[in-house]
C-alpha cells in the first residue's frame, strides 16, 4: 500500500547475491585453469559468511557494501591459503590450486582498488609482497 510494510531483504539474501555477483566478476576475468578455482573459494565465503554471521552484520552496519564484503573475503580467504604454504611445489612454484589462489588474490586485490577499498598502488603493493612471500616459501 504505502510501502511500509515491505520486507527488506536480510543480511544472507544480500550477501549471497554480493557472493554470486563477485563470483561471475571473477569467473569472466580468470582465465585457464585457475578459473576452476573460483567456484572453491566463493563457496569457502559462503561458509565463513555462515560462520560468523555476527562479524558480517557490524560490518555491513559499519557501511561495507555486501559486495565489497564478498569480494574482501574471498581476498582474505586466498591470502591465508597462499600464506600456508601448502599449495607450493618448491619455493616460488605453486601447484595447480595455488596458481589458482594466486589469480583469485590477484583479482580480488585489483578489484577492491576498482571498488575504492584501496588504491591501486596499495593493491599492486600488496600483490608484490605475497609474490616476494611466495619465493620464501615452500
Amino acid at each position: 500500500m504505502f510501502g511500509f510494510f515491505k520486507r527488506k531483504p536480510g543480511t544472507l539474501t544480500l550477501m549471497a547475491q554480493a557472493i554470486d555477483d563477485a563470483r561471475e566478476h571473477a569467473s569472466g576475468a580468470i582465465q585457464g585453469e585457475s578459473a576452476l578455482f573460483v567456484d572453491d573459494v566463493f563457496n569457502a565465503v559462503e561458509r565463513i559468511i555462515g560462520d560468523h554471521r555476527a562479524r558480517v552484520d557490524k560490518s555491513l552496519a559499519d557501511g561495507m557494501t555486501p559486495y565489497s564484503l564478498a569480494v574482501l573475503l574471498a581476498h582474505n580467504h586466498c591470502l591465508s591459503e597462499l600464506q600456508t604454504g601448502r599449495h607450493m611445489v618448491y619455493r616460488g612454484v605453486t601447484n595447480m590450486e595455488g596458481a589458482g589462489y594466486l589469480a583469485i588474490f590477484s583479482w580480488s586485490s585489483n578489484r577492491m582498488a576498482e571498488i575504492g577499498n584501496r588504491t591501486a598502488d596499495e593493491a599492486s603493493s600488496e600483490q608484490s609482497e605475497v609474490r616476494a612471500m611466495l619465493r620464501e616459501v615452500g
